[in-house]
């Protein structure tokens, strides 16, 4: 009878504890389809907007949030880093309270870490692979305390990767005798930036024996270089020599 009536109060320790820490409501909204790069999360408030929910009487300053993006196979891909100095910070008002969080005031792409089984590309990029994920986010007073109702509160999404434009006109490796050519490309599909108008970016720069065009865009001088262009072509002018 000692040893249940040990065990029985020590489980109602464990559940008040766990009352006590736990004060805050999340709601999570997200867009789907997402982007593949998390920056974009940070940089567009319509990715993803948190509704925060204090019921307890308490303030917490200096709240921060626990961050995870979870695979179909439920690993975790990309992880918050605990105690993060670049990760946002922000207050919590008491009850009655509703706070509306997105985009930056949520995340910090100097606040999280990859998992190492993405390939090379997407740890370069900082880009997550194609699939389903669940995004699952947690709220930490200043102590380190989880005070997130359920622990934790996960919403799924569909990550799509756009696939970039591939110049047609001039074709690869086409001699242009034309000195005002015009630049003709696909357009970018896949592309999640709901409500936003897509721009391109044309840059024109010589290519070396033995060396890639990536290396040629990333490393040689720039002939020619025009950005806000908002169709899938260009007529180099005059203006432009």
């Amino acid at each position: 009878m000692k040893r249940l009536a040990l065990v029985v109060s020590f489980f109602a320790s464990v559940c008040f504890v766990q009352s006590l820490y736990s004060q805050v409501d999340l709601k999570l909204l997200i867009r789907n389809p997402t982007p593949s790069q998390i920056y974009e999360w940070q940089k567009d408030p319509t990715i993803i907007q948190l509704i925060v929910n204090n019921t307890s009487r308490n303030e917490y300053a200096n709240a921060t949030f626990g961050f995870k993006l979870i695979n179909e196979d439920g690993k975790p891909l990309v992880e918050s880093k605990f105690n993060s100095k670049s990760a946002p910070r922000f207050t919590i008002p008491p009850m009655p309270h509703i706070t509306v969080l997105n985009g930056s005031q949520i995340l910090d792409a100097n606040s999280i870490t990859y998992d190492r089984s993405m390939n090379t590309t997407a740890l370069r990029t900082n880009s997550v692979p194609e699939g389903y994920y669940e995004v699952c986010i947690s709220i930490y007073d200043e102590k380190g305390n989880n005070i997130t109702n359920g622990e934790e509160y996960c919403s799924g999404t569909i990550i799509v990767t756009p696939e970039p434009p591939v110049l047609i006109v001039p074709t690869d490796d086409e001699l242009v005798t034309n000195p005002f050519p015009n630049f003709i490309w696909t357009p970018v599909t896949n592309y999640a930036a709901i409500g936003k108008q897509l721009q391109y970016k044309l840059k024109i720069c010589p290519v070396y024996k033995g060396q890639s065009p990536r290396s040629a865009i990333e490393s040689n001088p720039v002939l020619f270089e025009k950005n806000d262009i908002f169709t899938t072509s260009y007529m180099y002018l005059p203006i432009d020599l």
